[in-house]
């Protein structure tokens, strides 16, 4: 299985150290709720790197979930889907499922992407995220908030997951004492 699966790190993510580094800041960022400076870090990936298939498919969805730019956003994943196929396998699940979610607009194979990426990979705060805002855009609050609830488990230091609990609990299910205790932690956080 090793053998089978044995690739260089240059194929499997990027030739660039700096790259790397620009990658790794960006998703920072993009947890803390810096979603312009997120963005600015992965075009400086892409520029050490345009063919960073990683960086591509993390810009793409922060163009069309934060930055105002769907077309340009879809376009990226796309080709991060191309390009991704020598990603590590972890990495290459999230692109095809959100490129189902953001291109396709397959809600449904987004979802079920997703739960396989949540079985294989059960520390993955992204898959878990996702899953709950799909869950949450098909009116299925009370699944959508435990997902939330489980990637912030996974990620205790990303706002993300609680500014999506506190959506549903504030707006959709009219819990405010939880909708507060939430709005709390993630004040706790920082600014």
């Amino acid at each position: 299985s090793i053998k089978k699966t044995d690739i260089p790190v240059i194929r499997v993510t990027t030739s660039s150290w700096e790259a790397l580094h620009y990658l790794s800041m960006a998703n920072k960022k993009w947890s803390d709720g810096k979603f312009a400076e997120s963005g600015s870090l992965l075009e400086m990936a892409l520029e050490e790197d345009p063919q960073f298939a990683s960086a591509k498919g993390t810009y793409g969805l922060l163009l069309i979930q934060f930055l105002g730019e769907p077309e340009r956003g879809r376009l990226l994943l796309a080709e991060a889907l191309v390009d991704g196929e020598a990603l590590p396998h972890r990495e290459y699940l999230m692109i095809r499922a959100v490129n189902r979610q953001f291109v396709d607009q397959d809600l449904e194979a987004a979802l079920a992407e997703y739960e396989l990426i949540c079985e294989l990979y059960p520390e993955s705060m992204a898959a878990f995220n996702n899953r709950g805002r799909i869950l949450m855009s098909m009116e299925r609050y009370e699944e959508a908030v435990a997902l939330f609830e489980k990637a912030e488990v996974l990620d205790p230091l990303s706002s993300i997951p609680l500014f999506n609990q506190w959506i549903i609990l504030n707006q959709r299910l009219r819990r405010p004492r939880a909708a507060e205790a939430v709005a709390r932690r993630a004040v706790a956080l920082g600014p």
